[in-house]
């Protein structure tokens, strides 16, 4: 994985993000090479990261107040300097600031006196929490440390852990590899078995049954199946700020579709790209979902028959359980984007927020759908833009459907030029080393509104952008 910053206040940041609950996190991990401007400013982290519980109470209490950041990492910096060293933060209203869990009592990090990471040398890093006994571990290779947290330790509110690489200060560059993944229930060598593609991240979410992911002709094919009375889905998720999403997706009529369940709901199926784009109360949202706006396309079911659709729902909650449907017609909360719709045909569509004409843009090929924003538009939290594109199947269904050109900008490289193999769909993918890059590239890795999302075949996970830097992090 390769990051650069573009600016000295623009982080670039590269993440595998490690999905699924998980007291631990143990990745193996070299950072290869490090070219920086000769700034101590200028540094580049390889490390393990995430929140790992709560001080206040499971799930958190007033959005994600109390929650615990812990970052293990390798740090080089411009001058020449190389260290090991563990921060821990937690989360207050308003910012960050450093848990004092140390010896000195003054800081939230400590390093591992007199180790030196070597360049381009893999080192085992893992980070766990024991609830019971109220202990933080800690290692680099066989040297280990632990600390008691002294007091009792609840679930996070964002309970993430995953991989990252950053470059940040003066611009520069950071290349890092990753050997190999595991958490409390999975582990993936990447030398044995190799991740499926990017920015597509699913392997953790694969845990649950009846769903497939695999590459097919340099496709993702998604398959998911349904119980009777059941609504199971498989998302391909992607962690970047943005106001654009394109994808080309396809019904295949390799889907089941079962009978109407024992409540009378008919069965369905269908393939989507959606997201939410904005916020129509405050900037960085409010009350966690509340005016929130997710909108959608989505190849569907009409009387058994494909149609292509478009959707916008406006959260009156805090967690989406009751919505207006915005661009509704008559009984239906969605509207025909006009196209005809068929089985086994690639429709390339995009979602677009234009803040500047205040309209959300519906594409399907050739045809644009557009809705007029009557409200204030603002960014939304960055852990709540839920962009994803998905398969979803419904009431006893099978879902088989295909991903493509899965990016966030118009110019970025396109999965198909990035030299992707075909394989079949019950053969193992294979995987490319080309890496990817932050900064102003064009890739997903790094900051805000940038972007295509295919920049690695070997990594599941996609980028975010960093908003704020942690307290940690400038130490």
């Amino acid at each position: 994985m390769t990051a650069a910053a573009t600016s000295n206040d623009d982080q670039g940041q590269a993440e595998l993000d490690a999905w699924g609950r998980s007291d631990s996190i143990t990745a193996r991990i070299s950072l290869d090479s490090v070219d920086l401007p000769p700034d101590r400013d200028a540094n580049v982290k390889a490390r393990v990261a995430g929140t790992f519980y709560n001080e206040m109470a499971d799930g958190g209490s007033n959005g994600n107040v109390g929650d615990v950041y812990i970052q293990l990492r390798l740090r080089a910096r411009g001058d020449g300097s190389r260290e090991a060293s563990i921060c821990v933060d937690r989360e207050l209203e308003d910012g960050s600031e450093g848990v004092l869990l140390f010896d000195d009592g003054s800081a939230g990090c400590e390093r591992f006196p007199d180790f030196v990471p070597e360049l381009g040398t893999p080192y085992t890093l893992s980070v766990a929490v024991d609830r019971e006994a109220g202990m933080l571990t800690w290692s680099v290779d066989d040297m280990e440390r632990s600390v008691a947290l002294g007091q009792p330790v609840f679930l996070p509110a964002r309970d993430r852990r995953g991989v990252q690489v950053t470059q940040e200060g003066t611009p520069g560059e950071a290349v890092a590899s990753i050997y190999s993944v595991s958490t409390d229930d999975y582990t993936q060598d990447f030398a044995l078995e190799a991740p499926v593609i990017g920015p597509y991240r699913p392997f953790f979410d694969l845990q649950n049954p009846g769903r497939t992911l695999s590459v097919v002709d340099g496709r993702a094919r998604l398959e998911v199946t349904s119980g009777v009375d059941g609504d199971e889905r498989l998302a391909l998720p992607v962690l970047v700020d943005t106001d654009r999403i394109e994808a080309t997706l396809e019904l295949s009529s390799e889907s089941t579709i079962a009978g109407t369940s024992a409540d009378g709901e008919e069965a369905s199926v269908d393939v989507s790209l959606g997201g939410t784009f904005y916020n129509d109360t405050a900037e960085g949202g409010f009350n966690e979902n509340e005016g929130n706006v997710f909108s959608e396309v989505f190849i569907g079911l009409d009387e058994g028959a494909p149609t292509l659709r478009y959707c916008m729902f406006r959260s009156n909650t805090a967690d989406f359980s009751d919505t207006n449907a915005l661009v509704a017609v008559g009984d239906d909360d969605c509207a025909e984007i006009g196209i005809a719709a068929a089985y086994d045909t690639p429709y390339p569509v995009t979602i677009e927020l234009d803040r500047d004409a205040g309209l959300m843009r519906f594409t399907a090929g050739e045809t644009e759908r557009t809705h007029t924003i009557a409200t204030p538009i603002f960014s939304p939290e960055s852990d709540r833009r839920f962009i994803r594109a998905r398969a979803r199947a419904q009431n006893g269904s099978t879902v088989v459907a295909y991903v493509d050109d899965y990016r966030t900008s118009a110019d970025a490289p396109l999965v198909a030029n990035n030299g992707m193999p075909a394989t079949s769909a019950d053969t193992d993918s294979t995987t490319l080393s080309n890496g990817g890059s932050g900064g102003s590239s064009g890739c997903s890795i790094h900051g805000d509104r940038s972007g295509g999302l295919t920049w690695l075949l070997g990594l599941f996970a996609a980028a975010a952008l960093v908003v704020r830097r942690r307290r940690g992090d400038a130490l």
